[in-house]
């Protein structure tokens, strides 16, 4: 799964497709917990919150399309994901 994260907004942000469960879980109870395992079993970071989900890529270029595209660190610098 591909996340990122602005500390500052305390935003997580990850990409799934529209068919995967947690996608229809998520639009039917939006509360959401992520969870990143470290190098040993006491190593872990937890972000919980209500998720919101967004709208779908469509064509490419689009906003959305954009904004996944942001998430991708080789990206993320060089892309404007705002426009």
């Amino acid at each position: 799964m591909l996340y990122s994260r602005d500390p500052e907004a305390r935003i997580v942000r990850f990409s799934t497709t529209v068919d995967r469960v947690k996608v229809g879980h998520l639009r039917r109870d939006p509360r959401a917990s992520l969870h990143v395992q470290g190098g040993d079993v006491w190593s872990f970071a937890v972000a919980d919150g209500e998720a919101e989900v967004s709208e779908i890529t469509r064509v490419p270029g689009d906003a959305v399309g954009r904004e996944l595209l942001g998430m991708i660190p080789q990206y993320g610098t060089a892309l404007d994901v705002n426009g």
